[in-house]
Parts: structure tokens; C-alpha cells; sequence
């Protein structure tokens, strides 16, 4: 049941919801020229769209200025009528943007357009001067209010407004929009199709958005309600409705069922208020706790703590001393009997040892005197590295040449350096491979030299 219609429902009043939604956007020029604005007064609603494209002069005060009184003259009108209301609140809204660029450089030439809907439970009315459209949607119809264009405007003084009353009953959905006149020309044939489905607010910026894409470069502005009658739904406060503001019925009128009451809220549970002493047991029971708590403590930190003693340097240990260490510490294995080893002849190349076996490094051959002459470049570069003065450098330039090599040819540049090393094995070879086996390096690198070493240490 939508307004207009006044049969009677159960006693109860007609509930209005009213669901609002709009957009202004300036013009790609930055002017501000178009304003909206909406107001709920009870049982009465106004819109308004005020276009300042139509007065002589395109001021942003005009269009406010003209809202503002429209809305303000329509909340406190005495009049019975929407008509003279409007009629009232139109004649305001010229006379304040006349007055209110009295003294300014648009003196006489302030103006605006102006299109305005006025409903409440009786029905809609609508009005305008100088410009501006107003649409009603229900479902995929649309309906214009107004089918020719506009004199004048709001602040010449003698223009005379265009009323139209639009009364009947809107069913529950129906909605009210206000356009401005560029608004309205690049939409105004698929307004239906582009509103449809979406709430208001969104609506609203739909239409703005459709109006720019298609070309419009001047100040946009839309103004959407939704109307809605459904007695079933609860109230809510953020609803503005009609009988929120009236009179509650009578009990116990004959024929006049009695509105729900709701039930009284249960009542609280008293307040667990403690014993008569309470309080005092409570702070002994606290402290003796505390008491027994710091006594755990600190015997706790009687045991944990002990005499501190600095800790003694240890002596440095070369890398020849680790290992003879380590092989030193080698537990002898009772093999049992021992077959006589066979006459086997020393390989050519092979490093003198004492029982044919290697204990420790000092019986390798010293540094470079021992190397073999390089076969090509790659020996070369490796035979460079290892001719550095100590470890520590040559262990600098073998890596390099690792992390070089191993990018271009990949694993096989280890192999390379495992050859050169089993053929040119001493004492300063094996400490710069025992430096590098120290430090943090990748997998590969620590990889290749677990599997070389015991070869090198091996008989």
C-alpha cells in the first residue's frame, strides 16, 4: 500500500521509509556549479538539485544558496497545501540569491536552475524554474514530470514556477529522481535500464558515471529515493518513518486491536557482595604467599649462582699439530694375524714414508719446489694459487678460482684442481686445503674436500 491510499489498516498508521541516495560531481574544469540536497521532516521529505549553469552569471553561492532556503522555508511553512508550500518556499529562494549577491561583482546576475519533489503520505509534487528534470522509475517504466523546457530562473524576480502534482499510489520500490538538465540529456533514454537492481546510493553514481563516460564535461549532479511501505518490518531508528512522530492509539477502543506490547526486560542479577571480613583474610592469605615466594627465590638464586673464574687462553695449535693429533688418537684395532704384505714397487710420483704409510704432514716435500710444470692454462691458474706465501692467501686464490671455474664448466673444475693436487701433494698443498676445510663454505666446496683429504692422508 503506497501513499495516497487512505484506507484504513487495522487502526494502525501508514509507515514511509524512505531510502536516499546522490551524487554531485564538479565540472572537469574544477567549477562546482551543481548542489543536491535532501531533507526529512517527519512526516513531510524534500529534494533538491539547483543547477547554476542557467543564471547569467555561474556562481557556486546561487545554487546554495537557493537549497538553502527552499529547505529551510518548507520546514517551517504554515500552509496546508504542497502547492502553496512550494510556491512559498520558491518565492524565498529567490528573493535570498537576489539579497545575497547585492554588493558582490554578480550583482543582478546570480542565478540558478531548480527542481524540487515535496511528498509525503498524500503524494508527491513537484516543481521547477529555469531547469532541471524529474523522473519517476517503477520497475523497467519510466515516467518524465516535466515534457518542455524552463524559463527563466531562481533571482530574476519574475519568473514563475512550474507545479506539477503527481498523486495515486507509488507501489513499494518505486523511486523519485532528480537530474540535472546535462545529466539528464546523456541518460535520460536508458535511466530505467542503468538504475535497475541497484541501491540507490550506488544508482546514483552509476548515473553520474554513465553521464561523464558519454561526453558531458559540465558539473553532473543525481538525486535518488526509494520509497518503501512495508508494516511488517520492525523498527529501526535510522529510518525515518511517519509513525515515528505520531500519536500512540488509545487501549481498548472497541474494533481497534491493541498494539504489541513488549515484554519487560528480566531484571539484573544482584551484585555478589563478599562476607564481613573478607577483605582482611584475603590480604593475610596475600601476603604469606608473597613471603614464601620471594623465600623460593632467592634460594634459588643461592644455588644457581658460583663463583666465577676467567677462563684460561688456550695454547694455539697449527694445522700440521691437529692432525698428527688426531691421527695419534686413533685407537689401535687388533686385526689379528697379518699375512706378509706382498713386493709391491713404489709407483713413480709416489711421496717416501716411514712403514710405507704417512703419520703426519711434516714428511710431505715443501711448497713449490715439488710441483710438477703445468700442462695448460687451468694448471696454471691452480699452480698460482698454491704458490702463495701461506695458506690463508693461497686459500683466497684457490677459491676464486673455484667460484670462477664452477661457473663456467660446473663440477668439473674440482676435478681439475683434485688432479693437480694429487700430483703436486706437500706440506704447504695440504695446509692451505686444511685452512679452507675451517671456514663456512657451500656444500660442493666442503664435499670435494672430505673426499680428497683422506686421499692425500691415506698410504
Amino acid at each position: 500500500m503506497g501513499f495516497g491510499d487512505q484506507r484504513p489498516h487495522d487502526g494502525a498508521l501508514e509507515t514511509l521509509e524512505v531510502v536516499v541516495g546522490q551524487r554531485a560531481e564538479p565540472a572537469l574544469g574544477g567549477d562546482q556549479g551543481v548542489v543536491t540536497a535532501y531533507a526529512g521532516l517527519g512526516t513531510r521529505h524534500v529534494m533538491v538539485v539547483a543547477d547554476a549553469a542557467f543564471g547569467p552569471m555561474s556562481t557556486r553561492a546561487a545554487p546554495q544558496t537557493a537549497a538553502s532556503a527552499l529547505v529551510a522555508r518548507v520546514r517551517t511553512s504554515l500552509f496546508r497545501t504542497a502547492r502553496e508550500r512550494l510556491q512559498e518556499a520558491l518565492a524565498d529562494a529567490d528573493r535570498a540569491v537576489s539579497e545575497a549577491a547585492t554588493g558582490t561583482h554578480a550583482h543582478g546576475q546570480a542565478g540558478c536552475g531548480l527542481v524540487c519533489v515535496y511528498f509525503d503520505l498524500g503524494g508527491a509534487t513537484f516543481a521547477r524554474v529555469g531547469g532541471g528534470k524529474a523522473y519517476v522509475v517503477v520497475d523497467r517504466d519510466c515516467e518524465a514530470i516535466f515534457d518542455r523546457p524552463a524559463a527563466g530562473y531562481i533571482g530574476d524576480g519574475v519568473s514563475q514556477p512550474e507545479i506539477r502534482a503527481q498523486l495515486g499510489a507509488l507501489p513499494r520500490g518505486a523511486r523519485i529522481v532528480l537530474l540535472s538538465d546535462a545529466t539528464a540529456s546523456a541518460v535520460a533514454g536508458d535511466l530505467a535500464a542503468v538504475i535497475a537492481g541497484l541501491p540507490p546510493q550506488l544508482a546514483a553514481v552509476r548515473v553520474v558515471e554513465a553521464a561523464r563516460r558519454r561526453g558531458k564535461r559540465e558539473a553532473l549532479a543525481c538525486l535518488i529515493l526509494e520509497l518503501h511501505t512495508d508494516l511488517a518490518r520492525p523498527y529501526h531508528p535510522s529510518v525515518a518513518r511517519a509513525g515515528r512522530y505520531a500519536e500512540q492509539p488509545l487501549m481498548g477502543v472497541p474494533g481497534v486491536p491493541d498494539p504489541p506490547v513488549r515484554p519487560k526486560p528480566r531484571p539484573r542479577p544482584a551484585i555478589y557482595q563478599p562476607p564481613d571480613g573478607f577483605e582482611r583474610r584475603g590480604a593475610r592469605g596475600g601476603l604469606v604467599w608473597g613471603v614464601l615466594l620471594a623465600l623460593c627465590l632467592g634460594i634459588g638464586v643461592a644455588i644457581m649462582v658460583r663463583p666465577w673464574e676467567p677462563a684460561k687462553p688456550e695454547p694455539e695449535v697449527t694445522v700440521g699439530q691437529l692432525i698428527d693429533q688426531t691421527v695419534d688418537q686413533m685407537p689401535v684395532v687388533d686385526a689379528g694375524p697379518q699375512l706378509p704384505l706382498a713386493d709391491i714397487p713404489v709407483a713413480e710420483g709416489a711421496l717416501p714414508g716411514r712403514d710405507a704409510s704417512v703419520a703426519s704432514i711434516d714428511e710431505f716435500d715443501e711448497g713449490p719446489a715439488a710441483q710438477s710444470p703445468p700442462r695448460n692454462k687451468v694448471e696454471e691458474d691452480i699452480a698460482a694459487a698454491f704458490a702463495k706465501a701461506t695458506p690463508k692467501a693461497a686459500a683466497i686464490h684457490l677459491l676464486r678460482h673455484l667460484r670462477k671455474r664452477f661457473k663456467r664448466i660446473g663440477y668439473p673444475a674440482y676435478d681439475e684442481v683434485s688432479a693437480w693436487v694429487k700430483r703436486n701433494k706437500s706440506r704447504h698443498v695440504v695446509e692451505t686445503l686444511a685452512y679452507i676445510m675451517k671456514g663456512k663454505h657451500p656444500f660442493r666446496t666442503r664435499r670435494w674436500l672430505s673426499k680428497l683429504m683422506p686421499d692425500l692422508l691415506a698410504p
